[in-house]
């Protein structure tokens, strides 16, 4: 048996393949209307589970970036944070030369 190597492209197709756009996918499953959308660019709990279930696979398969094997969330760093850090320290750094120049 072949594993299939899940991307958004794929988990897209095969809810195609079953009948479904990811827009009526939400509405069938009793989701806000472009919640699966969003499940397919970032980690949304509540749609990851529901797809996952829909597909009949686990949530680790499908999002192995997202999920541990026992189906716990993996911690990620969100980019946004990661950006306020890098420029924080930026401006920490700025703030130092003025002073130093005074």
């Amino acid at each position: 048996m072949t594993r299939i190597r899940w991307d958004k492209h794929s988990i897209k197709a095969e809810i195609n393949r079953r009948g479904f756009t990811l827009k009526s996918l939400s509405k069938a499953l009793s989701l806000s209307q472009n919640d699966v959308a969003v499940s397919m660019c970032r980690r949304f709990p509540k749609a990851d589970k529901a797809i996952a279930k829909f597909l009949g696979v686990e949530l680790h398969s499908l999002w192995p970036d997202r999920y541990t094997s026992n189906g716990g969330l993996l911690r990620q760093c969100s980019q946004s944070s990661r950006r306020r850090r890098r420029y924080t320290s930026q401006k920490r750094t700025q703030r130092v030369g003025r002073q130093e120049a005074a």
